[in-house]
């Protein structure tokens, strides 16, 4: 009986040792950055408003109202879509989901 208690009590010594090092990533609260990329801002700060306002040029902001045409697969798209005398009189209008946001606010 002695020795059975034993061999239980040595099983689970070398259970438990083995358990620490066998987790998933997912468990381990050791492991906290696979592949993840270093934060990054998403604002520019500007000591001058001139300075701001010449740089943002650059920009356009997705704020606004955007034209859509949905088609079942690539092949279906209107041919030279990105032109600028392309008629798109016949497509659905959309305002931008920030835009919708800000107004709940």
């Amino acid at each position: 009986m002695k020795n059975k208690s034993l061999i239980v009590l040595f099983a689970m010594g070398l259970s438990a040792f083995g358990y620490g090092q066998s987790l998933p990533d997912w468990e381990n609260t050791e492991v906290i950055s696979i592949n993840t990329e270093s934060p990054k801002v998403s604002f520019k700060q500007y000591n001058a408003q001139d300075l701001a306002t010449e740089k943002l040029s650059n920009y356009q902001l997705l704020n606004g109202t955007w034209k859509f045409h949905h088609v079942e697969k690539p092949a279906d798209r209107p041919v030279d879509f990105y032109k600028d005398d392309f008629d798109t009189s016949k497509w659905g209008c959309y305002r931008c989901a920030i835009e919708l946001a800000n107004e709940r606010v």
